[in-house]
């Protein structure tokens, strides 16, 4: 029993630390830290769902969850004694999830593997490398540049970019990618693009759009630290004023797309941005101890 409250605890804490996460404008003083809160609260949230389901399944075996699968397997392939019905379907239900989760984050994975293959081979026929600042060039007149992540990944900017900005203002825009990147971005928009793009609920775009935002402020935030914050704000001003494009291919990192406004009046003002960090680092303590108590470390112990 002490086992389903504890799931059902860090079930709720971690849908409490979603909710306020996506209401709170102060999470976005810290992206780096609210990109690990963001992961560790879904990752307890995922966690926890499934070890309350199948603990409640597995409890006649009062073993840990791997275990007690292992026992179900085997009374199901003897014809001994099994579960009630309620907790088969429990355990069902669990399985399920679980399955789905992989189904849905593979599935989104190959496809996006895909369109960016498709991508990188028609930058290759259609856009100039620039080896000088390790660019492609595309030849378009719209004023844009993005990130195609990837094995061969590469920032991409357009000539109309080029016509428009300065030197020190391209050379942001183009830190900004590269943080993109250095860090590896990409991988963490996966999880939350793929759920969103697979149950395009509310919820779930929501949690998507927030993560894509805190992201192009951490590369922000490196491209300000490599050039400084002047060309930068000069740059996302630049791109905004001669209508940067309002999307980008799709699978691709932007610096002149995500929320324009609030970014530049972040970089204008970064003195309370270094204040929030305390508060942030304090609940991102906290949510690592959340997930340090999910039922992960519960799945092979005794029920």
């Amino acid at each position: 029993m002490i086992y389903l409250v504890h799931h059902a605890v860090t079930l709720t804490v971690g849908v409490l630390t979603i909710a306020a996460l996506t209401r709170s404008s102060r999470s976005l003083g810290a992206p780096r830290t609210s990109i690990l809160l963001w992961q560790a609260s879904t990752l307890t949230v995922a966690l926890s769902a499934v070890g309350l389901l199948l603990t409640a399944g597995l409890r006649p075996y009062a073993r840990g969850i791997v275990p007690g699968l292992t026992a179900l397997t085997a009374d199901l392939t003897t014809g001994a004694p099994l579960p009630t019905t309620a907790q088969l379907i429990a355990v069902g239900t669990g399985l399920a999830v679980v399955a789905a989760m992989v189904a849905i984050q593979a599935g989104s994975s190959w496809r996006c593997h895909r369109r960016r293959s498709r991508h990188r081979q028609l930058l290759d026929l259609v856009a100039a490398h620039d080896a000088d600042r390790h660019v492609h060039v595309l030849d378009h007149p719209a004023v844009t540049a993005y990130y195609l992540p990837g094995r061969t990944g590469c920032v991409v900017v357009s000539r109309g970019a080029l016509s428009v900005l300065t030197p020190d203002e391209l050379g942001a825009v183009i830190a900004h990618e590269e943080a993109h990147a250095r860090y590896h971005h990409h991988i963490a928009l996966a999880p939350f693009q793929a759920l969103h793009r697979a149950v395009p609920l509310r919820p779930f775009r929501v949690m998507a759009n927030r993560m894509a935002l805190l992201v192009e402020l951490c590369a922000d935030d490196a491209a300000a630290r490599r050039v400084g914050t002047a060309p930068l704000v000069s740059a996302l001003r630049s791109m905004r004023r001669h209508a940067v494009l309002p999307a980008t291919p799709l699978d691709t990192l932007a610096a002149g797309v995500t929320a324009l406004d609030h970014r530049i009046r972040r970089l204008d003002r970064p003195a309370p941005r270094r204040r929030s960090a305390t508060p942030i680092g304090a609940v991102a303590v906290a949510a690592a101890l959340v997930v340090a108590a999910t039922p992960l470390s519960l799945f092979a112990l005794p029920l």
